[in-house]
């Protein structure tokens, strides 16, 4: 990667980061990125909105078509639709949990940038986020054989909780 490379990345950053509160599993977010790609922003009126979201609720339509219902309704990216993918993620299908959430996120993402003329963009991980933190895990292991003594217990409980 040159400087040119950098550049243009940096400058290509959303003005606004939001951390995704749930975790998603990283092949799940990598269809779901796939997949989103494939559709364009749309726009529907209110009614067929609420048509499209009906979708979710059905219980004789696939997951694949449900799924494809949720992007769509995530690139449009108005208030309808966003309550749509929100009351839908309140009791989703178990297999459209993590699915879901990239969708509400991602319509959410597509309101805020309408709604403040602000390009906004989301973090997800595989551990999620709390309050525009990301959420991680340390493993620490002594480098002897021998667990951590009460003096470095105490150190590292010091330090991790400054972390």
């Amino acid at each position: 990667m040159n400087d040119e490379d950098i550049r243009e990345f940096l400058d290509n950053l959303p003005d606004k980061l939001d951390i995704l509160e749930q975790g998603v599993d990283f092949q799940i977010k990598k269809e779901y990125i796939d997949y989103s790609h494939t559709f364009d922003r749309g726009e529907l009126t209110e009614t067929e909105t609420v048509k499209l979201s009906s979708i979710l609720y059905d219980i004789k339509m696939s997951i694949e078509a449900k799924k494809k219902a949720l992007t769509i309704l995530a690139h449009l990216g108005t208030i309808i639709a966003f309550r749509q993918i929100e009351k839908y993620y309140t009791n989703p299908d178990n297999a459209l949990k993590q699915w879901t959430a990239l969708a509400l996120q991602e319509c959410k993402m597509f309101l805020a940038s309408a709604l403040t003329d602000q390009s906004t963009g989301f973090i997800s991980s595989g551990l999620g986020g709390l309050n525009n933190r990301l959420r991680y895990y340390f493993l620490i292991l002594p480098s002897s054989d021998r667990p951590f003594s009460t003096t470095q217990k105490n150190i590292l409980t010091r330090r991790i909780n400054i972390v």
